[in-house]
């Protein structure tokens, strides 16, 4: 679940962020396929699957023992398929493998406080007259009731009013105390931030934007039920701006801050995720321009009624595909991948972002690692990652000290 119930959001009295100390590289050890500093982290197979789609998103949903992995099968025709774990991710067994949905790019998921599976991708309609507005890649959402032991979805809603959906700018997040969604995405037709109502039946325009980056251009996340927060990005001339947006009334106003600036001639920045600890807002990505991952925090003073950015905290050399943001126990945790896709690394944080440890948790021999996602619940960690091969996960129980 991509969630952490926080307290106080924005904290009543003023915060003030201090200076941030460079991160901290830990020795990655000996050489192998598989290793952390310590001892080697054990890969367990969520699908051995050459047809997982290249160059997207896959969904990783977590709620207590049970895992769930959904992806988009590159096959004639494209495939929805899901991946379900009753024991923490020891083995997987396929729920879902349905062809009929015309899924057309990435996939997003998150398992709601009742039970109820969530799934969200790009849908692509076609009924053959050109003159249908409602024709072109559109968001759809399929829903699984009862997600732990059901063996297929109850019900796909697709929404043609959200415009044309940018590939990999989609995003879903839960709350733990209510059945509360939250679904962000940008329109690359008319060009906006928007996500859907609580009730997800009406279209919310969360900020116009100058022109959407499809790659990996928005991320959101719940506070709480009623506050929300996602992270975007505005493509304008010769800039692109990273933007932070907060509701606190289940999206019916926005407050926006610009958070950063860059060149987009290369479209040197993409592929961010966001989170929340404490009073901290977390927000990750990744700047082309030198193949390095970083992270920038925002909090709340509420003397001035301003958002504080601090400056960008220089995490390590990346590689162009995703960065993805979880909070556990005691860590803001965020994995990506390195030396063109050999590497799976986390970055860990104890200070809210203030300074971060980076570590190795998997070598492979060639360069197919691409795509990592992280949920954390409590202690327990869970990262999925895309291979050549197919979909793979590595987890801790303890907080990130070992991973087993």
């Amino acid at each position: 679940m991509k969630t952490r119930i926080l307290m106080n959001a924005l904290a009543a009295s003023a915060l003030v962020v201090s200076a941030l100390t460079a991160f901290t590289a830990c020795d990655e050890g000996g050489s192998g396929t598989t290793f952390i500093p310590e001892t080697p982290a054990e890969v367990f197979t969520v699908v051995e699957d050459t047809n997982v789609m290249a160059t997207k998103k896959h969904g990783l949903a977590v709620q207590g023992d049970y895992v769930w992995v959904a992806y988009a099968r590159d096959a004639s025709p494209k495939t929805l398929c899901v991946y379900r774990s009753s024991n923490t991710g020891g083995s997987f067994e396929e729920v879902v493998a349905d062809n009929t949905l015309d899924i057309n790019h990435t996939v997003r998921a998150a398992v709601g406080n009742t039970g109820t599976l969530y799934v969200a991708y790009r849908h692509y309609c076609n009924d053959g007259d050109p003159s249908n507005p409602d024709n072109g890649n559109h968001l759809m959402i399929s829903s699984m009731t009862g997600a732990a032991t059901a063996s297929g979805f109850a019900s796909h809603l697709v929404y043609p009013s959200t415009g044309e959906l940018a590939p990999w700018s989609l995003d879903i997040a839960t709350c733990d105390t209510a059945a509360t969604r939250f679904f962000c995405f940008t329109d690359s037709t008319d060009t906006a931030a928007r996500c859907l109502s609580p009730d997800t039946s009406t279209v919310i325009d969360i900020d116009p934007l100058t022109s959407s980056l499809n790659d990996g251009g928005m991320a959101g996340f719940m506070v709480s039920s009623t506050t929300w927060i996602t992270a975007y990005v505005d493509v304008n001339g010769t800039e692109s701006t990273l933007k932070f947006a907060i509701t606190e009334d289940s999206g019916t106003g926005w407050t926006t801050v610009d958070v950063a600036e860059f060149d987009s001639n290369s479209y040197n920045l993409d592929n961010i995720d966001i989170t929340a600890s404490g009073d901290t807002i977390i927000i990750s990505y990744f700047n082309g321009s030198d193949d390095t991952v970083y992270a920038k925090t925002l909090v709340y003073d509420s003397g001035t009624s301003t958002w504080i950015v601090s400056s960008a905290k220089e995490i390590a050399e990346a590689n162009d595909d995703m960065t993805s943001l979880a909070v556990s126990t005691g860590y803001v945790n965020l994995v990506f991948t390195s030396n063109n896709g050999e590497k799976l690394r986390i970055a860990r944080s104890s200070n809210d972002g203030a300074s971060w440890s980076v570590r190795t948790l998997v070598t492979l021999d060639d360069s197919g690692t691409r795509f990592p996602e992280i949920q954390a619940e409590g202690s327990n960690i869970y990262i999925t990652y895309r291979t050549d091969d197919g979909l793979y996960l590595v987890r801790s129980s303890n907080d990130g000290e070992t991973w087993d």
